[in-house]
């Protein structure tokens, strides 16, 4: 992409001449904005490639081209198919967008906006959104769920990428389906 200033591509962006500074600030503008989008413009593509039935052959051969891992995109579709333009605008990042995609349409816009205004991080939000669900236990009653963010770190070796990611899924998968059953 060549903008007045910078040529953008895939690996970097490169000055053009000596760009102004007004040059900069709209070349950086454009940048964060494509930065924004990208996410939603990856759902959404992968979307539209599910209802094309007359590439159904051909697709995974396309995919193969894909560097993301198909549980990021299918993330990425999740959040394109259940968060509208509106919610999307309104949200602070995909990672806001995701935390909200649960929710009705008019939930989303409302708890998007708190959070934009008050300028809250994901998991702020994450945490708002619980809080009010929690707080619709009856009065006088101890709450007997408790939530509990957990990460896992996992080293697995694999040819690619995606390839790891799924091995780290299916043992992450097989943990818990193991713990239910002892319980």
């Amino acid at each position: 992409i060549t903008l007045p200033g910078f040529r953008l591509h895939a690996h970097g962006a490169e000055p053009t001449g000596k760009p102004s500074l007004v040059a900069w600030t709209n070349a950086m503008d454009f940048a964060e904005a494509v930065e924004a989008a990208s996410p939603y413009w990856v759902g959404d593509l992968a979307l539209y490639a599910d209802t094309r039935q007359d590439w159904e052959e051909k697709l995974p051969q396309a995919m193969a081209h894909v560097k993301l891992a198909k549980h990021t995109i299918d993330n990425l579709k999740s959040v394109s198919r259940r968060v509208g333009t509106t919610a999307r605008r309104l949200a602070q990042s995909k990672s806001h967008a995701a935390e909200v995609a649960s929710l009705a349409p008019a939930d989303q816009e409302r708890w998007l906006d708190k959070s934009k205004t008050e300028g809250w991080t994901e998991r702020e939000l994450r945490q708002a959104i619980r809080t009010s669900h929690r707080s619709r236990i009856l009065e006088g009653q101890a709450p007997t769920m408790h939530q509990v963010e957990v990460t896992v770190w996992m080293d697995v070796e694999a040819r690619t990428p995606f390839e790891a990611e799924q091995e780290a899924w299916t043992t992450v998968k097989d943990a818990l389906s193991e713990m239910k059953t002892t319980r």
